[in-house]
């Protein structure tokens, strides 16, 4: 029953996601544009088996799970969302099977229902929480819920390995099950990578009694059982650290002299500090934060993360006998969000789909307690009543503010949209802009391509917001504007080819004929078989009379294009304005068996064959 509501309750906050579409921030790389997940299903194995250059990170069943999804669904984005959604509700059930266990452990079997309400509403609070949004609303992050899953079932099975289960046999079983379910967990998305460090903190104050009831290994023994699942976390890390050195697409982490050992520690400060806090209070969640951008190590708020990670260790670490729970859920804190304090990153997002499994250890914290107001005597029912009352008011605000979060994941505009107003006047709004005007140019609004682009330009103008800014103003027909954006991306990348092409083609829709056939022939000397450098430079070269050289510059196009039925045609009307009507002839006659629905080609071709016929007549 307990189950029945827990998904009904996620399911009523999460619904809506199945409306959503896919959007243009890492969707495109990950799903819908990969080129990799397109194809027969043996490429794409292949290619999941081999590569940890395009993410950096060895992940075949990650990619397994986007590739099966497409096969089935194809690229609908509501079916996408709908996966990414079942998959949560797995993670809830699996959430709260666990707090059950772990709480049947710590109290011995002893508290029945009590457990069980104590296990569902850390469940619940875990699974409505705005900071689960992120990771259930977008199909890219799929990737940390699907690798969760398996990390979940590790976890589970590990503690049924270690509880008073009847037969060595299902204990050995389950051991190996949490060893290999781990192991898919880590090729899946390594989300989990310091499981083993968790297990162990765990071992140590939460579980040791019950270790000592059940029978499991102590001693040497209690060490060697953590070596498979160390084994296992070193394959996907070593093909990571291979993956970041082979992939120059990314860029080399920082050195020292970059991003100091103080300022590391600042950052890991922050982010420890900054996860307790948006799980307390989940106000202004965004997918991308500022903070951590460009910062320098003493100021306040770095100081104060600091002292605030060393006071709590202290205070938690003097309780550890008198509250071990306490002190281990601190612990467990620190160790596992190792992997994302961004130690080799600058600039680092501490985004909220890095909390999804960390916040299973508040969500057992809370259960905990929770279990042991259950337990109160009689005497104190009103305080359980006043508990629970807290918890039904604490879940219902957590399940509004996520229904409200869900809505800036609806589609890319949306989304970008809410992320520049958060960011409002930071410098890194420039590449959200981008991103918004990239996407207004996929879908042909041109006009606001162009002022989204012009805004990230106007904090951190490239070479590609001008130029991609230039061609918006050329489909709105402002030709001024266009020129002199792709003016200055030309002077910001001389040596680029499509840049100074399309300088050319405005200068020459602009009728500043000098102009564009000097843009075409640096055009030329960077890409020499430009197609249009080499068409364009033709028609002008004729218009100014030059034939002979616009005959060189067509004779080298349908050389190096030997199909294209405009070079030919090009061809031929420049060898007959130069005299030369035999080989006029033949490449027109070249140009219509390429393409025979050319009327201007076959009027050209009938005053030819009439020019060539009149003299043999007279004669």
């Amino acid at each position: 029953m307990l189950c029945l509501v827990l998904i009904l309750i996620t399911t009523l906050v999460f619904i809506r996601i199945v409306g959503f579409n896919f959007v243009q921030w890492a969707d495109d790389m990950f799903v819908y544009g990969n080129p990799h997940l397109q194809g027969p299903l043996s490429v794409q194995l292949h290619w999941m088996l081999t590569d940890v250059t395009f993410n950096r990170l060895y992940m075949p069943f990650g990619w397994l799970q986007y590739s099966l999804t497409f096969l089935v669904f194809g690229l609908d984005p509501q079916a996408h969302h709908f996966v990414n959604l079942v998959i949560h509700l797995i993670n809830t059930l699996l959430v709260f099977a666990i707090l059950r266990q772990l709480l049947r452990i710590t109290n011995n079997s002893n508290g029945g229902r009590s457990i069980d309400l104590a296990a569902f509403t850390g469940a619940l609070i875990w699974a409505v929480h705005p900071l689960r949004v992120e990771v259930v609303a977008w199909v890219a992050a799929r990737l940390h819920s699907y690798a969760a899953m398996f990390a979940l079932l590790a976890f589970w099975f590990y503690l049924r390995a270690i509880s008073q289960s009847p037969g060595l046999a299902w204990k050995r079983f389950a051991y190996w099950a949490a060893v290999v379910f781990f192991g898919v967990s880590l090729l899946s998305f390594p989300i989990a990578l310091l499981f083993p460090v968790v297990l162990f903190i765990l071992d140590i104050y939460v579980l040791r009694p019950a270790r000592t009831r059940s029978g499991s290994p102590g001693g040497v023994a209690f060490f060697l059982e953590k070596i498979p699942f160390c084994i296992v976390a070193a394959i996907p890390t070593i093909a990571g650290l291979w993956g970041q050195a082979h992939a120059p697409q990314y860029g080399s982490p920082p050195t020292l002299a970059q991003f100091g050992i103080f300022a590391r520690f600042a950052q890991a400060c922050y982010v420890w500090i900054d996860y307790v806090i948006v799980t307390v209070a989940p106000i202004h969640l965004s997918p991308t934060y500022s903070q951590l951008w460009s910062f320098s190590p003493t100021d306040s708020i770095f100081i104060a993360s600091i002292l605030a990670v060393i006071a709590i260790s202290v205070v938690t670490f003097r309780s550890r006998r008198s509250h071990p729970a306490l002190w281990a859920a601190w612990l467990c804190h620190l160790v596992y969000t190792i992997p994302f304090l961004g130690l080799t990153e600058s600039p680092h997002f501490a985004s909220d789909r890095y909390t999804y499994l960390d916040a299973v250890i508040w969500s057992a914290l809370i259960a905990g307690i929770l279990c042991r107001r259950l337990q109160a005597p009689v005497g104190q029912r009103i305080r359980q009543l006043l508990a629970t009352a807290g918890v039904a008011l604490v879940v219902g605000t957590l399940g509004l503010l996520s229904y409200q979060q869900l809505r800036i994941w609806h589609d890319s505009e949306g989304l970008f949209l809410y992320v520049i107003a958060e960011l409002r006047d930071h410098p890194y709004r420039a590449e959200i802009d981008h991103h918004l005007g990239i996407f207004y140019y996929r879908e042909g609004r041109f006009a606001e391509a162009a002022q989204a682009l012009d805004r990230s330009s106007a904090i951190l103008p490239t070479p590609e917001n001008l130029s991609t800014a230039g061609d918006c103003y050329v489909r709105s027909h402002n030709l001024p504007a266009a020129a002199a954006r792709v003016q200055l991306a030309c002077r910001m990348a001389p040596n680029n080819p499509a840049i100074n092409l399309q300088l050319a083609k405005i200068y020459e829709a602009q009728g500043k004929l000098p102009l564009a056939e000097m843009a075409y022939r640096r055009t030329l000397e960077l890409e020499p078989n430009s197609h249009d450098a080499l068409l364009h430079a033709g028609i002008l070269a004729g218009a100014r009379g030059a034939i002979p050289e616009a005959t060189a510059a067509f004779q080298k196009l349908v050389h190096v294009y030997p199909d294209d039925s405009i070079a030919w045609k090009c061809l031929g009307n420049a060898l007959a304005m130069q005299g030369n009507p035999i080989l006029a002839q033949q490449a027109i006659e070249q140009s219509l068996r390429l393409n025979p629905n050319q009327k201007d080609a076959q009027a050209t071709l009938d005053l030819i064959r009439r020019a060539t016929t009149r003299p043999e007549a007279q004669r």
